[in-house]
């Protein structure tokens, strides 16, 4: 909810964006989310997909100019670091968080290509929005830090497993 409202309040200061942009969702939606996409005129930019295996989902990642994820602002939801932002990182995509305090907020700060908005600043998040189209359009979307992408990179990691069970049969 609050990346659909901080988009509308984008498109309403910016209108001649609303033709340029497209936002993806690839997965579970909401309930309600379809008649809020509604109900803020987001039906021509939000596109929704239902569920994908992982590599079509991060085949349409790597299509994306940026990755977006989402944290709850709930009790608790500061330790929360979704595997969903790893494989983003892995993918070397800029990322936007829409995080509160806490470890994805700090996960996403030592990436270094992405921005974060607390999800309750509606206002702050349709800002970032401008600031990545504007970037986006100069092609000057930050790039991360290749030794976070590194170390979240599916391969190596399996790697790393594997090599963690070879040891414990051995």
């Amino acid at each position: 909810e609050p990346f659909l409202r901080g988009l509308a309040e984008l498109l309403s200061r910016r209108p001649e964006l609303k033709s340029r942009l497209n936002a993806t969702f690839v997965g579970i939606f909401p309930s309600g989310a379809h008649e809020l996409v509604e109900a803020l005129g987001l039906g021509s930019v939000v596109q929704v997909m239902p569920y994908q295996r992982h590599r079509e989902a991060m085949r349409r990642v790597m299509d994306a100019d940026i990755a977006w994820v989402t944290v709850g602002d709930g009790p608790g939801q500061e330790s929360i670091s979704t595997g969903k932002l790893f494989a983003y990182m892995g993918a070397a995509k800029p990322i936007l968080g829409i995080v509160p305090e806490g470890a994805a907020k700090q996960s996403l700060e030592a990436y270094g290509a992405s921005w974060t908005v607390h999800p309750g600043d509606v206002s702050g998040l349709a800002e970032t929005l401008s600031r990545i189209v504007d970037l986006r359009d100069r092609g000057n979307l930050p790039v991360p830090n290749p030794e976070t992408v590194a170390a979240h990179d599916r391969r190596a990691l399996a790697g790393q497993l594997a090599g963690v069970l070879d040891r414990a049969t051995s």
